[in-house]
């Protein structure tokens, strides 16, 4: 650990000690689960058409993105509680874009997935063992539009990933040090996607695969959400590679949020087609 780290982590400790005394003087009520959060992709720009076919002539110059989002959620230390869902923008995609053009995408077409009943804690909420920290992991696949929609493999693949988080985060508890948060996270979800592929099927062919986004969400508000942003930097955050052919795609960004603001990720590019790149901005905000 270098030195700027170890600084960084002392005073992350002696805030996080501060914040724990002026919060002892009394144990607070259960937190009410009473916030919604959603993520959603809100810009698409095709920097280079996928579809594209040169031989003689150029035909097929234009894609139609879209996005899916597989969306769960976990309570640590609370067996069974994982969950998911899945949802897609096919329906509501832009249609006909050319390279160098964008689409802002808003309702359905940002395919959003909404969060609803979460409690959000902060470090005094710790202190009642009744209040439940949870995370939230979304993986977007960014995908165009061909003939066959893939919607099957990607509620698969949520099933698993609800397995896989009911094995690891589910059955596990919180740190002493809060600033070491994120590194029991991605501990566990390194083991959750472990788990993960080694169930997956081969899923075949169908629309064309861009590649991945994992977004985590921390229901974290006040100094809890401080200390979990500035950690981020710091996080021994895996790799999370995905060895088969293109689905589930390989997971390109990896996009850490708290609940306390909203925030973006902007200019997020994914190339997985192989002849083709499609550019991303996504946002977590509340609902």
């Amino acid at each position: 650990m270098n030195r700027t780290r170890r600084r960084t982590r002392t005073v992350l400790l002696g805030a996080v000690a501060a914040l724990a005394l002026v919060a002892a003087a009394c144990v607070p009520e259960p937190a009410p689960a009473n916030t919604t959060w959603e993520f959603k992709a809100t810009k698409v720009t095709v920097n280079d058409v996928q579809d594209e076919v040169c031989v003689i002539v150029c035909v097929n110059r234009a894609d139609e993105p879209y996005v899916m989002n597989i969306a769960t959620r976990v309570k640590i230390g609370v067996p069974n509680s994982a969950s998911g869902f899945v949802v897609s923008s096919r329906s509501n995609n832009p249609e006909g874009l050319e390279a160098g053009e964008s689409a802002t995408l808003s309702g359905a077409a940002g395919a959003p997935v909404s969060f609803p009943g979460i409690s959000r804690l902060d470090v005094a909420d710790l202190l009642n063992q009744d209040n439940k920290l949870e995370v939230f992991v979304v993986y977007t696949w960014v995908m165009e539009e061909d003939t066959v929609a893939v919607n099957t493999a990607a509620n698969d693949v949520k099933d698993l990933l609800v397995d896989a988080l009911n094995s690891t985060l589910a059955q596990g508890s919180l740190p002493s040090d809060a600033s070491a948060l994120l590194d029991l996270i991605f501990d566990n979800l390194g083991n959750a996607f472990t788990l993960l592929l080694s169930n997956i099927p081969l899923f075949g062919l169908g629309d064309d695969v861009g590649g991945g986004a994992l977004n985590v969400g921390i229901a974290a508000k006040g100094g809890l959400a401080d200390v979990v942003d500035a950690s981020i930097g710091t996080a021994d955050i895996p790799e999370f590679n995905v060895p088969v052919v293109s689905l589930p795609p390989d997971v390109k960004h990896v996009n850490i949020f708290t609940m306390k603001n909203t925030t973006t990720f902007t200019g997020q590019s994914f190339d997985q087609y192989g002849d083709g790149e499609h550019t991303y901005d996504f946002q977590a905000n509340q609902g």
